[in-house]
């Protein structure tokens, strides 16, 4: 039996090839004259054609001829209803469906249309194609033709050519748009009936917007947006995040070029006056696609790139200053772009011409290394280190050269060039060592991330100690320069002297004094204070609070003072949350911000300081809205989310709200790599600390996982993970813990971030509801005792000496700060006499006498503070278990204790 389809399809086309038949002329005598036989000229054509009926071409508008040579040409165009199928646009294999929609889109049929009609079919300079997927005014203007140029004459009313006309578009309550006319002040859009507009608004809501590649369809590319033109361009148009419209950039007041490339590459408005910076977040969308960020194509690619870079000459990669100068604003361009989420814009940007030119290259090795610390993967660090080589090689091709001799004997003392030797180069090749230095310390970095043992970490530490020495003697250069008032370096290359000089010189001053009395020896030094001079003159800070704007404009600033900034912010809202270190100033950072934010309000490094003040400040929830601001702001670096993540559980913790740092947590041991095993425990701690049966059961089946996804740095463990690993084989041991998640609050100093609302009604009462539990229970463990003691008086000296840059209500802050102090000193001396009886929880022994001395320092008793905090920094054994006298979280008690003695002796300077 035949299929009904099959049979209704045979009978369309049987009625279609009788129409065709019907309508089929054959070529007579009038064809043939209207069709000359020899080749003639334009006059005699012109002059052979018909007198034309004015009334009826304006009734009947010609249509477009579909053929390319011939002549214009007089015919008898039969009546619609018998005109050919293809004529029509019908094809005899056309699928049902597509051919029922033209047959309900066809036109009702009437008296007029039925006779035949003279047109003038004028020649086409291009055939037109029509079909059903063509976009709605395309195929309006094949049913509706547009008038000829002659008619056009007639009617004395020009119009603009198809490509510009755009489609009319509707709301969601049927009611259309305005019309864009055209520059005359036409109507671009042809008009429609009601029917047929209702059925095509309706297909095209139904209609997905790409096929099955994943690319746009013809219909969905054919309608811009409502007053954008077609095929213009609209860089010029910006988008303002505040006022969240969308707005051209003012011309009555033009920034300088620097300030102008800038804008224009990063979708910046150079705002007038000092410190206006970039308003605006340009409207351009951000780059979407990842396959240049793919880690197995860039790992696959860098060992090619490293051999053709390895084959360049001095010939090949020799610059002017002007060239290298242009070379430095495409890198500011790209730099405003990364600071504005704006990723892989930035680094496609800089790609192309990588290879070749050295600001090209180091950008390009820069942003691969940021990569690599973010995702922290073996692959990304192997390839950022070749980047890191190539941008090398190409720096070191075009230092000035010195015998091998002067080389060799630098590399060995670690010294640098001397001032006279870089006071003889010129621009190109101060900017080489410049670019050397910094590519030396950055390889050096990855490399002992890299190499994973100890060899290889001695190796990249004498390639460290080079660049030290690099950048102490530009410094040294710059500070003459400064002193006899010769100053031939331009802000770009002193901003990077700076940043390399005060990075290394914080970082060092963060050292313990034994340890950088011994480091001192091999010719190393370092001071906080010095470092963040250093970095603070790259912008030009002053630390006056009413000073809120730097010396230099965006328009004078180095292409390294923003990094400058950021560096500082890290210090003072990063750092010092988790050491106490000295020369912290919170209101000087929060200067710093709000002038960072108004020039990159989408930037999610500055989103994320802004919620690290919050977290400084006690204001957790606030906080908490920020790292969800800058979590969401961009999508291309998905570690950049996570670090938002971490801080988010961070934020929870202190404010004892279990159920959110588990999600948080759980986010992180799903999507990051960084460490599996702390992530672990921290969602299993919070899950077990809500107290649910079931919740605990789960909590402790993820406990059994953590001991075997510890890792190693360098050959070394990571401590919070040998730290998750130990308290994870003690409740596989004895089946449960006592306060995991606020014990692991403690390690991540989150008590020192906490409110004193959050303290008082939440942490308070639940650690003295279980010491009362715990003394009433004659057979509870040292180890519970001891930890419940040690957490009770962390929160009554958090209560009772809050943090100076703490904010709060006085009236949520209700407790006698001597008796909180007493109770606290009892609580921490506890610890000091019964914590050498615990089995597995040693680190508290030692961390009870800093948090003792940290009490006598809030109470004005500094010998005795001083007294506690050598016993942590003696580093002798104070328990009584043949042990070697190591202990969990052990550097950072010792970091901690150092940077407390410092603080006192800072104070009591």
């Amino acid at each position: 039996m035949s299929d009904p389809v099959s049979l209704t399809d045979q009978a369309l086309r049987q009625t279609d090839m009788a129409r065709r038949s019907s309508t089929r002329r054959p070529i007579g005598e009038e064809s043939a004259m209207a069709r000359p036989s020899r080749k003639t000229s334009m006059h005699e054509r012109r002059s052979s054609r018909a007198p034309l009926d004015q009334d009826a071409l304006v009734e009947q508008p010609p249509i477009r001829s579909r053929s390319r040579r011939a002549p214009p040409t007089t015919y008898e165009e039969p009546p619609r209803a018998q005109r050919s199928s293809r004529s029509r646009g019908v094809v005899p294999d056309e699928p049902l469906e597509r051919r029922a929609r033209r047959s309900s889109r066809a036109q009702p049929l009437d008296e007029e249309a039925a006779e035949p009609r003279t047109r003038t079919r004028r020649p086409s300079r291009r055939e037109d194609v029509y079909d059903d997927d063509m976009p709605r005014s395309r195929t309006d203007a094949r049913r509706e033709p547009r008038p000829s140029r002659r008619e056009a004459d007639v009617e004395e009313a020009p119009r603009r050519r198809r490509s510009s006309r755009v489609p009319e578009t509707y709301d969601d309550d049927d009611k259309p748009r305005p019309q864009r006319a055209s520059r005359g002040g036409e109507a671009l859009s042809p008009p429609m009936d009601e029917p047929v507009r209702r059925a095509r608004r309706a297909s095209r809501s139904a209609a997905p917007v790409g096929n099955a590649n994943g690319r746009p369809s013809s219909r969905a590319m054919a309608a811009p947006p409502a007053g954008m033109d077609d095929g213009e361009d609209d860089e010029d148009e910006f988008y303002d995040a505040s006022a969240n419209t969308r707005s051209a950039p003012a011309t009555s007041q033009r920034p300088s070029s620097r300030a102008t490339a800038a804008a224009a590459a990063a979708g910046i408005g150079a705002g007038a006056g000092a410190g206006a910076g970039v308003a605006a977040v340009s409207a351009k969308p951000k780059a979407s696609s990842t396959r240049r960020h793919d880690s197995q194509l860039l790992a696959s690619q860098a060992k090619s790139r490293s051999e053709r870079v390895s084959k360049l000459t001095f010939a090949d990669v020799t610059q002017s200053d002007a060239e290298m100068h242009e070379d430095i604003e495409t890198a500011r361009k790209a730099l405003h772009l990364f600071l504005n989420s704006r990723m892989l814009d930035a680094y496609e940007l800089i790609e192309g011409k990588s290879e070749s030119r050295m600001y090209y290259a180091v950008g390009y090795a820069i942003l691969s290394t940021i990569k690599a610390i973010m995702t922290y993967e073996h692959q990304d660090l192997g390839t950022a280190i070749s980047h890191c080589k190539d941008s090398l090689h190409i720096a070191n091709l075009l230092r000035k050269k010195s015998s091998a001799f002067a080389s060799i004997g630098r590399f060995v003392r670690g010294a640098g060039p001397s001032v006279t030797w870089i006071a003889s180069m010129t621009t190109l090749e101060k900017h080489a060592e410049l670019v050397a230095a910094e590519c030396s310390l950055l390889k050096a970095v990855l490399g002992i991330a890299y190499s994973g043992d100890l060899l290889g970490s001695l190796a990249e530490a004498l390639h460290l100690r080079s660049a030290y020495g690099e950048y102490r003697s530009l410094l040294k250069y710059i500070e003459w320069e400064d002193k006899t008032n010769s100053r031939t370096s331009d802000e770009d290359f002193r901003s990077g002297v700076f940043l390399g000089s005060g990075c290394i010189s914080l970082i060092l001053g963060l050292l313990p004094s034994k340890v950088l009395k011994i480091m001192e020896v091999f010719g190393y030094e370092g001071s906080v204070k010095v470092g963040l001079d250093l970095l603070s003159r790259a912008t030009g800070w002053s630390s006056e609070p009413n000073d809120r704007q730097p010396k230099r404009t965006i328009e004078t600033e180095g292409i390294r003072s923003p990094i400058c900034d950021m560096t500082m912010l890290c210090y003072h809202l990063v750092v010092s949350t988790f050491v106490p270190v000295p020369n912290v100033d919170i209101d000087f950072a929060e200067k710093v911000l709000d002038y960072h934010l108004q020039r990159y309000p989408e930037g999610v490094f500055f989103l994320y300081f802004h919620g690290r003040l919050y977290s400084t400040q006690a204001l957790s929830a606030k906080a908490v809205e920020c790292f969800k601001q800058a979590r969401d702001v961009q999508e291309e670096y998905i570690q950049l989310k996570h670090i938002c993540y971490w801080d988010m559980s961070l934020c929870n913790m202190s404010l004892n709200d279990w159920p959110e740092a588990y999600k948080c947590f759980t986010v992180l041991a799903n999507e990051n790599n960084w460490s599996k095993a702390l992530y672990n425990y921290g969602r299993a701690a919070a899950l077990y600390q809500t107290g649910d049966p079931s919740a605990q059961e789960e909590a402790k089946e993820i406990m059994e996982r953590v001991p075997s996804m510890t890792q190693k740095i360098a050959g070394k463990s990571i401590p919070l993970e040998k730290f998750a690993a130990r308290k994870a084989r003690k409740m596989i041991e004895y089946g449960y813990l006592l306060l995991p998640a606020m014990e692991l609050a403690y390690i991540t100093h989150c008590y020192t971030t906490a409110s004193p609302r959050a303290l008082s009604r939440r942490s308070l009462p639940t650690v003295e509801r279980e010491i009362a539990r715990l003394e009433a229970d004659s057979h509870a463990v040292a180890d519970d005792l001891c930890l419940a003691h040690f957490l009770h008086g962390v929160i009554l000296r958090n209560l009772a000496f809050p943090e100076k840059h703490v904010k709060y209500d006085r009236e949520h802050r209700v407790v006698d700060v001597k008796a909180a102090a007493a109770k606290a000193e009892a609580s921490f001396k506890y610890v000091a006499e019964n914590g050498a009886t615990c089995e597995y929880d040693h680190y508290m022994l030692y961390f009870c006498h800093y948090e003792l001395g940290r009490l006598y320092i809030s109470m004005g008793r500094y010998s005795e503070a001083r007294a506690e905090l050598n016993i942590v920094m003696g580093g002798k054994n104070l328990g009584d278990h043949g042990r070697k006298g190591k202990y969990s979280m052990q550097n950072m008690c010792v970091l901690r204790s150092h940077g407390a003695l410092e603080t006192l002796d800072h104070d009591l300077k």
